[in-house]
């Protein structure tokens, strides 16, 4: 009796881990915002560099994410409307990317500022970390393209930590536009279609 209750047990905790990943709110918007403020970040500090500016690099920071939190929150909320569900796997899926977003400011800006990051070394640690959460967004998911995607972010900062220098900054940009811009598109566009197929079930 026993044995099959804990095998009943068993299927509906699995049964709502797939449904989860199925109904699981990835729809690429975040991954697109935050590319697009990190390339006009970097675009802006070459301006600034070719300029030979004095700006603290942590003003030019500082702004785009914070305005990137707040239009983070808003697609968030904008999302949560259009769907109207919030699953196991979505509650940890955004466990992990607001970890990442208050990780980032942490180890870049106070870091950089307090003096115990250098700055050819934030590139890498901006990689690193974004491995990580698309890895576990990869593993929650069951997208093994994200997973992926995770494992180029950790090679990409292990390269840039092994040979560093002003070029790591680009290398970063480049990253973002092939490994979340990108994916960030696809993931869209296969949400939408997935959004007009259950509306009309």
């Amino acid at each position: 009796m026993e044995r099959n209750e804990a095998q009943q047990e068993l299927t509906f905790i699995k049964k709502v881990m797939e449904d989860s990943q199925r109904t699981v709110v990835d729809n690429g918007r975040q991954y697109v915002l935050w590319s697009v403020l990190v390339l006009v970040g970097i675009a802006i500090k070459y301006l600034l560099d070719s300029l030979r500016s004095s700006l603290n690099p942590v003003w030019l920071w500082a702004p785009l994410i914070a305005g990137g939190w707040l239009m983070s929150i808003l697609l968030q909320r904008r999302t949560y409307s259009e769907i109207r569900v919030k699953t196991l796997a979505q509650r940890t899926l955004e466990a992990v990317w607001t970890g990442w977003l208050i990780a980032i400011p942490i180890l870049t800006l106070v870091g950089y500022f307090s003096g115990a990051i250098e700055s050819w070394a934030i590139s890498p640690v901006v990689a690193t970390l974004l491995g990580s959460a698309c890895f576990a967004t990869g593993r929650i998911t069951g997208s093994a393209w994200l997973c992926g995607a995770g494992c180029l972010w950790w090679a990409g900062g292990i390269v840039m930590f092994l040979v560093p220098g002003a070029h790591s900054v680009a290398v970063l940009g480049g990253m973002f536009v092939l490994l979340q811009m990108i994916p960030g598109i696809i993931l869209y566009k296969r949400w939408k279609a997935d959004v007009c197929r259950r509306n009309h079930e």
